[in-house]
């Protein structure tokens, strides 16, 4: 049915990729520039900075160009066109792997001063009257600081949903006949927004992430009267009216053009999925992922360089691909930089054992990867994969499993603590059968039943006794002791 349908939509001739990419980058910026005219994006911009400083939020959630960590992409294939890619992911990864280097520092520096200023910028917004002419200019000086940033994906959604839930609320406020005339221009683009904005109906037993924005969509609910939501988006209704109205034909053009861009390329999908070792079960999540990679292609596509779409698009399918992969290959999730590692390290191994027909050292791949020993034992300890209790590698039928060999050390063993038990007992048996003084000079001094031991000369000042006595009591205790109770404690002697 999937071959059958993507049969239907008609290939893209160069000319026609080229018009559709434009007009996706063109609607992308004109989305961002209309969301830019709203003091209430730069308000949400600060407060997803202030989130990162604070919560679980990474900056690469919403700024394009800082590594988070985790992604940094991978290829684990052998051809050439995995090479390729692997060393340009490779440089990636070496260039985010540490969260205090020098690029990504130089990154997060300028994010800071921009940040500075659009706070700086949005505070005098808030100080003017919203339909004044200084508030006007300094709006516009507020949207140039605002379309500084390099926005996500998953932040311009955000931010439009945050934008339509406003609209929402005056269009229900607008219901008042004295009100009536604003609603006009909002009503319907509302509901042409609705069928535009991604995942607007939830699957069943699916759930939405959190909005990035609670309280924001909590003050918009809580507003009743044009003159507050005024006051709130620091915005007049005809202004807010009209850039909502920009911002939705925006969002329209960009999803159809998105949509006909992705359609028109699904056979790619299907043409380097068949280029990896899947199953016929695997082959439609491989797919799957690789349309994400082309979702991926179709934003970050820069029609001006001239090259095919196509082109561009195989890189980041296969990429999706191959990240998919390697998380499926590990039971534990390993970081990309180690996988993409541990596939140089095979592939080097390889590679020397094709030549010299001995498998190589440590220190010649070490040296291939211009790296320490010490780093390639760990990735390759880190790839060895996951042993099972219940399997043992043997022909016998009967085999011992794994888990019946190895000896377990963090309870003691049933005949030890019998033992311990029954030594206890004795003991306990033991020190009752002397005198009160007797019993206090044999415990404290070998610490039975105590934390810790004492000396003659301590248990002599405590008792205000020279240390002289003490050992003469504690002698003649312990004769006592081996006299009635030696041949019981003996065996015990022998245990240990």
């Amino acid at each position: 049915m999937y071959q059958t349908d993507i049969h239907r939509v008609d290939l893209l001739n160069p000319h026609q990729e080229r018009d559709l990419a434009r007009e996706v980058s063109e609607c992308r910026t004109g989305m961002i520039n209309a969301l830019g005219r709203f003091p209430l994006c730069s308000a949400a911009l600060i407060e997803a900075y202030d989130k990162t400083r604070t919560e679980h939020l990474r900056l690469s959630d919403w700024i394009e160009g800082v590594h988070g960590g985790r992604n940094a992409p991978l290829l684990q294939h052998g051809n050439a066109a995995d090479a390729d890619a692997l060393a340009v992911e490779r440089h990636n990864t070496d260039a985010s792997a540490d969260p205090f280097s020098a690029h990504s520092e130089n990154i997060r520096d300028e994010i800071d001063s921009q940040i500075h200023r659009l706070r700086k910028q949005l505070r005098r917004v808030r100080s003017e009257t919203p339909r004044s002419k200084d508030h006007r200019l300094s709006r516009a000086h507020l949207a140039d600081e605002f379309h500084r940033f390099r926005l996500s994906s998953l932040m311009v959604w955000q931010l439009v949903r945050l934008i339509r839930s406003f609209a929402g609320r005056i269009d229900q406020v607008a219901d008042d006949p004295v009100h009536k005339e604003h609603a006009i221009p909002l009503h319907q683009s509302i509901k042409r927004l609705d069928h535009s904005l991604p995942e607007r109906q939830p699957s069943p037993g699916r759930t939405h992430p959190e909005p990035l924005f609670e309280q924001w969509h909590w003050k918009a609910q809580s507003l009743h009267q044009l003159d507050r939501i005024e006051e709130e988006c620091r915005l007049s209704i005809d202004d807010f009216s009209t850039t909502f109205v920009s911002l939705v034909d925006q969002t329209i053009r960009y999803g159809r053009a998105r949509n006909r861009l992705f359609a028109a390329n699904l056979r790619l999908i299907t043409h380097i999925a068949r280029q990896f070792p899947v199953t016929a079960a695997e082959f439609a999540d491989v797919t799957q992922e690789g349309a994400i990679g082309l979702l991926r292609a179709i934003e970050r596509f820069d029609y001006r360089l001239g090259y095919r779409f196509s082109t561009y698009a195989t890189f980041w399918i296969r990429l999706a691909i191959s990240r998919a992969l390697a998380r499926q290959q590990h039971i534990i999730h390993l970081p990309y930089r180690e996988v993409a590692r541990l596939s140089t390290i095979n592939r080097i191994s390889q590679r020397i054992r094709q030549h010299t027909g001995m498998a190589p050292t440590m220190s010649e791949l070490a040296d291939h990867l211009q790296t320490t020993e010490e780093i390639v034992m760990g990735t390759i300890a880190t790839g060895g994969g996951i042993i099972s209790f219940d399997h043992f590698d043997s022909d016998e039928k009967n085999a011992p499993s794994l888990y019946n060999l190895i000896e377990q050390t963090m309870f003691p063993s049933p005949f030890e603590a019998i033992c311990e038990q029954s030594l206890q007992d004795v003991l306990s048996q033991a020190i009752m059968s002397l005198d009160i003084r007797e019993a206090q000079i044999v415990a404290a001094h070998f610490g039975i039943d105590r934390t810790r031991r004492q000396t003659l000369q301590q248990l002599g000042e405590e008792m205000k006794l020279t240390r002289e006595r003490v050992r003469q009591i504690q002698a003649k205790a312990l004769h006592r002791l081996r006299k009635r109770f030696g041949e019981v404690l003996v065996p015990f002697l022998d245990e240990t």
